[in-house]
């Protein structure tokens, strides 16, 4: 059981983080070409349980989903992005079912 002193001192690491609160996207578009591939470093890479499929997470603000069969892209997820590196995708996992994947964008500085 946690003491008063453990939540404390958690409370206070919780505030002094560098973690940062995702504020609202802007609203206005920005315009992307579909190269069907990756434009920049990729971060990540997952494979599901039957090695059907990989998923990637990049740089370029998309994570892609791929045949790993065929080496044919089968989707390409976006999330909001902005200006710099606001939307860089550092991590991406798909669920060993290969139903569900999931991403996130992690800033440790």
């Amino acid at each position: 059981m946690p003491t008063n002193l453990t939540k404390l001192i958690f409370y206070i690491l919780l505030t002094l983080s560098p973690f940062t609160w995702a504020s609202e996207p802007s609203g206005a578009p920005i315009l992307r070409i579909e190269t069907g591939m990756h434009t920049a470093a990729i971060r990540q890479i997952s494979v599901d349980a039957k090695e059907r499929f990989l998923l990637t997470a990049s740089k370029d603000k998309t994570l892609r989903l791929w045949d790993l069969k065929t080496d044919d892209l089968i989707t390409s997820y976006r999330v909001p992005i902005g200006a710099g590196e606001e939307g860089e995708l550092h991590a991406g996992m798909i669920f060993p079912d290969g139903e569900w994947v999931t991403s996130g964008e992690l800033d440790w500085r």
